[in-house]
């Protein structure tokens, strides 16, 4: 537990600390945040409007959202140089552990909890959000030079 902490500490004190860091947050938070709005709008309108189940609901909208999130987050929010197969792969990879939280979120807080549907769906993505941003920017579009992946991947060959 206290090395939880101390490594908490350490990367909210790089935050702090990070000027191309903040602004990767803030570039997250805009792409992110029209990402969580499409979202939103997109499962409210399905769920609570036309009737259709959490589940379809969740899907359509999450469909629409990954035609919409890769790009934007690979060029505009980490301007990320590697090698575009690999990311596309942790993408989906990542996007399937956050498509699986998103979907026990919403039907826990909506189906079992009774919240309607725009206020349940925005209180998971509210939980989902932050855990979205670190794992895109430790794992999906960390950066490796180009190099160094050629080189590993000769090494690793020989």
């Amino acid at each position: 537990m206290k090395k939880c902490r101390q490594f908490l500490n350490r990367s909210l004190n790089r935050l702090v600390a990070s000027t191309g860091l903040r602004e990767q947050v803030l570039r997250h938070l805009i792409v992110g945040g029209s990402g969580v709005a499409v979202n939103w709008l997109a499962f409210t309108l399905l769920r609570q409007y036309v009737g259709a189940s959490t589940l379809i609901s969740t899907l359509a909208a999450h469909g629409l959202l990954l035609a919409l999130i890769f790009p934007a987050q690979k060029f505009f929010t980490f301007k990320s140089p590697a090698t575009m197969h690999r990311q596309i792969a942790r993408f989906l990879m990542n996007d399937a552990f956050y498509l699986s939280g998103d979907f026990a979120l919403a039907t826990l807080i909506i189906d079992v909890l009774g919240v309607t549907p725009a206020l349940g769906k925005a209180i998971g993505l509210l939980i989902l959000t932050p855990l979205s941003f670190a794992s895109q920017k430790f794992w999906v579009f960390r950066h490796e030079p180009i190099d160094d992946l050629g080189s590993r991947n000769k090494r690793s060959h020989e």
